[in-house]
């Protein structure tokens, strides 16, 4: 038998080489997301159509064992949760998009087209649905309350304030303001929305941020839709959860224990005691000598408050007389100024259900800001969060 050649050789090599290039360009990519680059055959389809609008999800069930959903490949702006025989779909803008159903006692798949149309949505707030502060120095004040003015009445004027970028004041732990957008606020990659407080160098009173889906579309928060955002103080070995504190409204008449060194007119104003057997006041200052305890409030809360969360470890310190309080790394509102809008902005992907497990949603319909600080620094008070305005990051 003839030998090959060098020149044989190097030919039947470089073919193979260059088959083999061409092979593995052909193999299907690994499917992420539920996503698919190999499509049925046409006439193993079954084609539906559905529509909704832009950041408006949509439920869509279908019958079949072994379910499997995929959207297909190369598609963004839309996110999809699967959930047994029906999913949750949600497109951040309008278009056209595919969703594929496939189960394993059929043999078509269901190849659904959504035709997402545009809708007029609105970055900011459109409806406070509870401002629930604890007692404050700022209570009553921010925003203003008149003797007679209702719950109702006063979610309403944060809602004003929030749209103009005002100031509202959660008061003392716990205290907290629920709201929502015209739309949902889906959960894409990287932050979805910003809160913003009125934080600076030195002055931090950092909120904890809880997000709730409305999973089963009843247009409300229910207690089980609720996870926290974790922030960077979350695992905090100081960090303590499922605190819960008790606020006692002062009788009337009260005696009065002035200490003006501090500039309070009260130091042991309102009392509280918390979980842990641990027990204090919060002080009145003579700079604000109205009423901390909220003034629209009824029945039993018109005498006892208890506010249940995540307690945040203390973040104050009196260098010479001087109260600093220092910005924790992320993830809180009233925790960095407002000109860096990153540090004022929110990952969905970081909710984490009430055992600290991560929780993965396909977006948010309500957002509440609860004071995460039990801490009384001195002459300037209780530590209290505030916020601005809020607005989502996909518009």
């Amino acid at each position: 038998m003839k030998k090959p050649t060098i020149t044989t050789i190097v030919t039947i090599t470089l073919l193979a080489i260059l088959s083999g290039i061409l092979n593995g360009c052909s193999k299907d990519e690994p499917n992420n997301n539920n996503q698919t680059n190999n499509p049925t055959p046409e006439n193993n389809v079954i084609n539906k159509t559905v529509s909704t609008n832009r950041l408006k999800g949509l439920w869509i069930k279908e019958d079949g064992e072994n379910p499997e959903w995929q959207i297909e490949k190369g598609q963004k702006d839309i996110v999809i949760y699967p959930d047994d025989n029906k999913c949750f779909v949600i497109a951040a803008k309008a278009g056209n998009y595919k969703l594929r159903f496939i189960s394993s006692n059929s043999e078509k798949d269901i190849l659904y087209k959504i035709e997402v149309k545009e809708s007029k949505c609105t970055d900011e707030v459109s409806e406070v649905l509870d401002f629930h502060p604890a007692p404050g120095q700022f209570v009553n004040d921010l925003p203003k309350w008149e003797n007679g003015t209702t719950q109702e009445e006063m979610n309403e004027r944060c809602l004003k304030i929030l749209q103009e970028k005002g100031l509202i004041s959660l008061g003392a732990y716990g205290g907290s303001i629920t709201f929502r957008f015209d739309h949902s606020i889906i959960n894409r990659e990287g932050f979805d929305f910003a809160i913003f407080g009125n934080a600076f160098e030195g002055n931090s009173e950092p909120g904890i941020v809880m997000v709730a889906w409305d999973k089963n579309d009843n247009g409300k928060p229910d207690e089980d839709e609720w996870y926290e955002l974790a922030g960077s103080m979350h695992n905090d070995p100081e960090t303590i959860h499922n605190y819960q504190i008790t606020y006692t409204r002062p009788r009337e008449g009260k005696r009065e224990y002035p200490e003006p060194q501090n500039g309070y007119s009260d130091r042991r104003y309102i009392k509280w005691e918390d979980n842990l057997n641990e027990k204090g006041y919060l002080p009145k200052l003579t700079a604000h000598n109205q009423d901390y305890w909220p003034g629209w409030y009824e029945g039993t809360e018109a005498k006892t408050l208890v506010f249940t969360g995540t307690k945040l470890p203390q973040n104050a310190n009196n260098i010479d007389g001087i109260w600093k309080l220092k910005a924790f790394e992320w993830g809180y509102v009233d925790n960095k100024p407002n000109n860096d809008e990153a540090a004022n902005s929110f990952d969905i992907d970081w909710a984490v259900d009430k055992n600290g497990n991560k929780v993965k949603l396909p977006a948010v319909d309500f957002i509440k800001v609860y004071n995460g600080m039990n801490q009384v620094c001195g002459p300037i008070g209780e530590t209290s969060t505030e916020i601005t305005h809020a607005k989502d990051l996909a518009l």
